[in-house]
């Protein structure tokens, strides 16, 4: 019985660290896809899923895509 707790012991330190890695890089990877620029709301969504599915410890949930205009005026920039 001993043998079985200490091993039970080990292997749950073992999946909090592998937890623990997974958070920082799904973290950073986030992180990156956030300051990606894309060209409509729906390839942000679907950059998304894609991430969402690599990740294997953790979810993205409650994700808000906020459309961001590319030029500030319509027509012809001014001379100077």
């Amino acid at each position: 019985m001993d043998e079985r707790e200490s091993r039970k012991k080990a292997d749950l330190e073992q999946l909090e660290q592998k937890i623990t890695t997974a958070g920082v890089m799904a973290k950073n990877k986030l992180l990156s896809l956030s300051q990606e620029k894309f060209a409509c709301v729906p390839d942000a969504e679907q950059a998304a899923q894609k991430l969402g599915k690599e990740l294997r410890y953790h979810a993205l949930e409650d994700l808000e895509f906020v459309p961001q205009p590319r030029h500030g005026k319509p027509g012809r920039p001014r001379k100077g």
